[in-house]
């Protein structure tokens, strides 16, 4: 007797569950996508257990018709698509028909639901996937599907789940995104009795961010909208000084659909470029719209992965759309002074777990009249003051209501001061000026009009080295030889990335020859580096590659932060006509504020400011 038999019906099902209903959020974010499939403009999930006792998710869109509710569980029945061809034109969140039929295979299933031009509702209850009745029943429009006692019948399933707590947070992160997709649907999210989110659904973006990160971004949010071919880009990011340790922070929407893709998040890391530090990640909703051809999202089950048809297009739309927002809001780091904002300390993040635990604490009528006062007095708050920490998507009311208080009684001026303090123009801009003096060995101070600027001399010095690195191609130009070559040791991995980016590195003023598995002599570098450790310098180079990019520019970029790393060391003392060309270069250069690594060049304090810290104004 052979060994390869046909799997039963009860177990194929289990089986097929387990790709679609990882989770509870799994079962959340389906059930929500069909929703929004039925045109609903409200939706609302309750989740018990952290969604395992129960998830309730109603809507009022077009409801299921009593014909189609035996169809409604059963494994790849669709109302979606119709053909092989509608593959590739997908508009809706969901198209497989596995959601509800492997939902109801590890689950007790209640499916209530009316459409528009029924007089009656249907009612399904289903136990393991099997249905053990449909009937009629008296029902409001729209559909309620309610999920019980999770992976009842697979015990070994239930176990590996975490605690309710983080079931609940990754919940919340899934609404977070749903939110922010949709801001035209009102959505309600509900632990228990407990409404912990209630987006106004007014189709206003920033509103919806508002509603699920808190006001502390009202300044710092940067509009985008950008259109090449047929791409469409706009959303929101984060003005550089407001940064995060990890990219939760950052969502990403393709037509509607929210999803993860390695790709994009690197192209918006290289638009923020050196705004921003090694390991801070940027703020951001991007939505894209582009044709459903061009990209493919049955990839996956949780279709949170895509295929793009045209990778190279996508990125250059992200890197521009992103670099568009960025250059226009460019505004000059702010050294602040006195009591103001600038002291108050950041919040710390408050652990994954918690972050929708401590809303229970209030019963429904208090907690939206917390939510009132909150609306109130960011309405009241002058609209510069808002604080650098981290949000997490959920965060107490309470703790909202005393930041707001925070904020009103440590701002610089009265919510209802009309006069507004200019911020200081970019170093870059300003045409007269006079150096003062250098402090501490490192920051040069420069005078101009009503404002004085602090300048980083290493930040100032690195950033005209990557400048002359990368606009200077002509090596007769920028290369110095060395006296006597320098013999560097270089492993075999080594070895190729260098042979691969030798003819970049010769035009940028490097010169390498007798090159082998195991050492290199250097025979010259670039002018522009002046007296510098060439072993060091070399070094940093071949670190900075090791991240291998295929894109040409990338590489150079890399190559001329790796070099600009030896630049002159604050506390290095500078000769007057050094500082003197240094402050000239920087001025006139045009370039961003901040050096290849992402520090600031420069910081400005107004006049305003100090005459505000020395109590000379009130």
């Amino acid at each position: 007797m052979g060994k390869i038999q046909l799997l039963n019906e009860q177990v194929s099902s289990r089986i097929a569950a387990g790709e679609v209903v990882e989770r509870p959020a799994s079962i959340v974010k389906e059930l929500v996508e069909n929703a929004i499939d039925a045109m609903a403009t409200a939706i609302s999930v309750r989740i018990v257990d952290g969604g395992v006792r129960e998830i309730r998710v109603a809507d009022n869109g077009d409801g299921i018709a009593p014909e189609d509710m035996p169809l409604s569980i059963v494994k790849h029945a669709t109302s979606k698509i119709y053909s092989l061809a509608d593959l590739e034109h997908i508009h809706t969140m969901g198209f497989r028909g596995e959601a509800l039929s492997s939902i109801a295979a590890v689950s007790m299933l209640t499916i209530k639901s009316r459409t528009r031009q029924s007089e009656t509702g249907t009612e399904l209850f289903a136990r393991g996937g099997k249905i053990e009745y449909i009937r009629q029943a008296g029902l409001p429009e729209g559909t309620t599907v309610t999920v019980e006692n999770l992976f009842y019948n697979t015990p070994a399933r239930l176990k590996f789940l975490k605690r309710y707590g983080t079931e609940a947070a990754v919940i919340s992160d899934i609404l977070v995104r749903l939110v922010l997709a949709r801001p035209d649907i009102s959505f309600r999210y509900s632990i228990a009795d407990k409404t912990v989110l209630h987006s106004p659904g007014n189709g206003n973006l920033d509103d919806a961010i508002y509603t699920v990160y808190g006001f502390s971004l009202k300044d710092a949010l940067l509009e985008l909208s950008y259109q090449w071919n047929d791409l469409k880009i706009s959303g929101y990011v984060g003005a550089p000084g407001f940064k995060y340790k990890t990219q939760k922070q950052g969502s990403i929407f393709i037509n509607g659909r929210y999803i993860r893709d390695a790709l994009i998040q690197k192209t918006i890391l290289q638009a923020y470029g050196e705004r921003l530090l090694k390991g801070d990640f940027p703020f951001y909703v991007l939505k894209i719209e582009m044709p459903p051809q061009d990209f493919d999202v049955n990839v996956h089950p949780n279709k949170l992965a895509v295929h793009f048809r045209d990778e190279n297009e996508l990125s250059y739309a992200v890197m521009n759309a992103i670099g568009e927002a960025l250059h226009r809001n460019t505004v000059s780091p702010v050294l602040e002074v006195g009591e103001g904002v600038g002291n108050v300390p950041p919040t710390p993040p408050r652990p994954e777990e918690d972050a929708v635990g401590p809303l229970q604490k209030m019963d429904a009528d208090e907690l939206n009249e917390a939510v009132d006062d909150v609306l109130r007095r960011a309405a009241q708050t002058s609209p510069h003051v808002y604080f650098m920490r981290e949000p997490t998507p959920f965060e107490t009311v309470e703790k909202e209501i005393k930041q707001e208080e925070i904020a009103r009684q440590m701002a610089f001026s009265s919510p209802d001061e009309k006069e507004k303090q200019a911020p200081a123009k970019l170093l870059t801009q300003v045409s007269d000026y006079r150096v003062i003096g250098v402090a501490f060995f490192g920051y040069i101070i420069v005078e101009t009009g009503e404002a004085l600027y602090f300048i980083d001399q290493h930040a100032a010095h690195e950033r005209k080295i990557y400048d002359a690195l990368i606009r200077n191609a002509a090596i007769n130009r920028v290369s110095q030889r060395l006296l006597v070559p320098v013999k560097m040791s270089v492993s075999a991995g080594e070895t190729l990335l260098i042979r691969e980016n030798m003819d970049i590195m010769k035009e940028m003023g490097f010169m390498v020859a007798n090159l082998s598995d195991f050492s290199c002599d250097v025979l010259a570098v670039p002018q522009i580096l002046g007296e510098v450790d060439v072993r060091t310098v070399f070094q940093d180079i071949v670190a900075a590659l090791e991240r291998g990019d295929v894109s040409p520019k990338l590489r150079r970029d890399k190559i001329a932060k790796g070099a600009c790393k030896r630049a002159v060391k604050a506390g290095n003392k500078m000769s007057d006509a050094d500082i003197r060309e240094l402050v000239h270069t920087i001025i006139t250069s045009g370039s961003i504020p901040h050096c290849p690594h992402g520090r600031p060049v420069a910081i400005s304090v107004t006049r305003k400011q100090l005459e505000i810290g020395f109590r000379r104004r009130v």
